[in-house]
């Protein structure tokens, strides 16, 4: 699909339309609604131009802003010899460097509990764990699932409300109504504050489910469109079954694609809670470590961040770095279809922008 098929073109500036603003609110509402729960998903990235795909499996848990991801790939851990040869390596997709001898595919597993304005990664099989904190969202798949459908760069950071836009922005209206995979919607585009356009298509309905997508930041050729399904005669659900997004270059070609696809939602209290340290599940005797100062702020004791461990035996292990150090995961972000690429620069240039308007 060409983007700039589901482009219209924007009315001159002018009070926002009622009608839109009630649609947005309807949809930031019933997501806000949704009661804590985890989502089971699987993520499939590909970038065209390289011919690279790669699948990964995440489990949120959440609490309001408060959540927690447990994310499972397979990572190319590259022995020391080869270090050398690390950035044409990363170039690779994982199964030619396989292939060609320069590495082993090991399964790994990523935890990553976010507090709100910081998050705590964890790496399975380590004996730290990294207290970071991050001003606009950590890269890691530990953002809101009740963003899914209505955000492209899956941050961390931002509440439902920023991706819906209509928060003193510019202009909103609905310009007209259209069927969408069989459903009726409204079309309602957004005229930011920022200057970034964002189109919705939503059902004026109770859940008020969006069913397409479409974010133009205008200062930058970044234009993503994400189309949101339904199971056939569920009428019901908030949040999609599954969500195909699409990154098109300066020319209206699509460039990356990500499919996710959730696999299993249940709602209810979730223990231990989203967003602490007891959420990672961490080996006794794990540092956490200030990523910012390397100070080591305690070591888990089992149920809580003690300064000292009473040792019973063996010696407890201090922070150490890994010994063979893996392509980082940020390898996967990159093939992941822009949704996390250009997710932080996104960000960064709507935040700039904004700071040059006022």
């Amino acid at each position: 699909m060409h983007f700039m098929a589901v482009i219209v073109s924007l009315p001159a500036a002018s009070a926002s339309d009622d009608r839109a603003i009630a649609l947005l609110r309807g949809v930031e509402q019933a997501r806000l609604g949704l009661p804590a729960g985890q989502l089971t998903l699987t993520i499939n990235g590909e970038r065209l131009s390289q011919k690279k795909s790669e699948t990964m499996k995440l489990s949120i848990s959440y609490d309001g802003e408060r959540r927690t991801a447990f994310q499972k790939s397979e990572i190319l851990i590259i022995p020391p010899a080869n270090q050398e040869k690390h950035k044409q390596i990363a170039q690779m997709p994982q199964k030619e460097a396989v292939e060609k001898g320069f590495g082993k595919l090991k399964d790994q597993e990523i935890r990553n509990a976010w507090a709100g304005k910081s998050y705590i990664n964890y790496w399975e099989g380590s004996s730290t764990a990294m207290s970071k904190a991050i001003a606009n969202g950590p890269s890691q798949f530990v953002f809101d699932p009740r963003t899914l459908g209505i955000s492209s760069d899956l941050s961390a950071a931002y509440p439902v409300a920023f991706y819906l836009g209509f928060e003193n922005c510019r202009d909103a209206k609905v310009v007209g109504q259209e069927e969408i995979n069989g459903f009726k919607t409204w079309h309602v585009v957004v005229d930011t504050a920022v200057g970034t356009r964002v189109d919705f298509w939503i059902e004026d309905a109770p859940g008020f489910r969006v069913h397409r997508h479409f974010w133009d930041l205008r200062v930058a050729p970044i234009t993503v469109l994400c189309e949101s399904f339904f199971m056939e005669n569920d009428h019901t659900s908030i949040l999609p079954n599954k969500i195909k997004v699409q990154r098109y270059d300066k020319d209206g070609k699509v460039s990356t694609t990500t499919t996710i696809t959730v696999d299993h939602v249940e709602f209810g209290p979730q223990s231990p809670a989203p967003g602490s340290l007891a959420s990672l599940k961490p080996p006794v005797g794990t540092a956490v470590v200030d990523d910012q100062t390397g100070q080591t702020l305690g070591f888990w004791d089992g149920q809580e961040l003690v300064k000292e461990l009473k040792q019973k035996g063996p010696s407890v292990p201090t922070a150490t770095e890994p010994k063979v150090t893996p392509i980082q995961w940020t390898l996967w972000l990159s093939v992941a279809a822009g949704v996390i690429i250009f997710g932080v620069s996104l960000v960064w240039l709507v935040r700039r922008r904004y700071r040059l308007t006022n």
